[in-house]
Order: C-alpha cells, then structure tokens, then sequence
C-alpha cells in the first residue's frame, strides 16, 4: 500500500513551492507573468502580488494534495481490481 498521506504532501509541497516561486520572480522581477495570469485563471486570486502569491500558493498545496491522493486511491483501487 502506499502511503497516500505523505505522497499527497510531497506533491504540494514541489507545487506550491514552484508556484511560490513564480510568484516571487514575477513579484519582484516582472519575470513570468503571462504564466502567473495562466495560473490565476484556474487559481481565483493568483497574481504578481505579495499577497496574490500567497493565495496562489495556498490554492497550489491544496488542489495538488487533494489530487494526488485521489491519483493513488484510484490507483489502488485499479490494482485491486486487477489482481
């Protein structure tokens, strides 16, 4: 079985942390914004702002969590039904 939990949590992690990152660069350095305005139309709030960044991020950690772990539930379940 694999740990869901903590695969969901190393995914957001690497997500969140790009799109922190992209934020900042776009924040501070006008670098990427025609992606930081792809991701803010999926990401409400999302933009090359401070604050922007920290919402991007925090919908980021959350919408990849939550599909990671669904990722492997569903995996699982295939597996068992294949077995």
């Amino acid at each position: 079985m694999i740990d869901k939990k903590r695969w969901a949590l190393a995914g957001s992690l690497l997500w969140g942390g790009a799109v922190l990152l992209l934020g900042l660069l776009a924040t501070g350095l006008g670098y990427g914004l025609k992606m930081v305005e792809v991701l803010g139309s999926v990401y409400l709030g999302y933009s090359a702002t401070w604050f922007g960044t920290f919402i991007g991020t925090v919908w980021a950690l959350v919408d990849m969590f939550v599909g990671i772990y669904i990722l492997i539930w569903l995996y699982e379940k295939i597996v068992k039904w294949t077995a």
